[in-house]
């Protein structure tokens, strides 16, 4: 007599829920970005597209009658000092405390050619996402996404600010190295967003990009889990 096996049931985590969600909301977009299903729009038009697609994911998810995820835009995790994140996502239990998950993302077109600030800006982004990870208890994981359809942020080059700020296919974002540029692009936002010194990662990160075939062009993405443990 052949064995029964068990059946498949999703990992209950809510960590889990929440990474397995991402992943297919993110499947679903690009899917529907290729089908012309939806229409390319700017960056806040993906923002939107994915947190509703994240909280019919999330609701599918949900395995109890006592927990609930609320997904949020535009989070303010400052106090006085403003400090929005894109997409917020709250996982409530019985008798169990808040856990908290933050999504940064970034849509940069080839009709958008203020490439080196949008390095800049992103590397900014994941700064950011560390530093509330580390210093939140509530907050367990955080991603950023960054989704274009120009080819050159995917290609390593070897002179001006890209160099310094890494973010073509394979580079790695090393922890304890001062990220900084001599270009008033890095200093003027380097300035405005309170490191002109520079950025210090905790953690590494490694950068690798998905590319997706649409109809008439081409897009390419990565996704980067932020760790809250330096």
């Amino acid at each position: 007599m052949s064995e029964i096996k068990p059946a498949d049931l999703i990992d209950q985590s809510p960590n889990s829920r929440v990474k397995n969600a991402l992943n297919k909301a993110m499947s679903i977009y690009l899917t529907r970005l290729k089908t012309q299903m939806i229409v390319e729009g700017l960056e806040a038009s993906f923002q939107m597209h994915l947190a509703g697609l994240l909280r019919d994911e999330l609701e599918l998810l949900t395995i109890a009658r006592d927990e609930r995820f609320i997904v949020e835009l535009e989070k303010n995790m400052g106090d006085e000092k403003k400090n929005y994140v894109d997409i917020s996502i709250e996982f409530y239990g019985k008798d169990k405390p808040c856990k908290q998950y933050l999504i940064e993302l970034k849509f940069k077109k080839a009709s958008q050619t203020a490439g080196n600030k949008n390095v800049i800006n992103s590397f900014i982004d994941i700064y950011k996402l560390e530093q509330l990870a580390i210093h939140n208890e509530k907050i367990e994981i955080c991603y950023f996404i960054f989704l274009t359809d120009y080819e050159r942020y995917t290609k390593e080059t070897d002179k001006g600010t890209r160099k310094e700020f890494t973010m073509h296919n394979g580079a790695k974002i090393q922890a304890n190295k001062i990220y900084t540029d001599e270009s008033n692009t890095a200093k003027n936002s380097l300035k405005k967003c309170g490191n002109k010194n520079g950025l210090e990662f905790s953690n590494n990160y490694q950068i690798e990009y998905k590319k997706i075939e649409a109809h008439d062009k081409s897009y390419w993405f990565f996704l980067l889990e932020i760790k809250n443990k330096a």
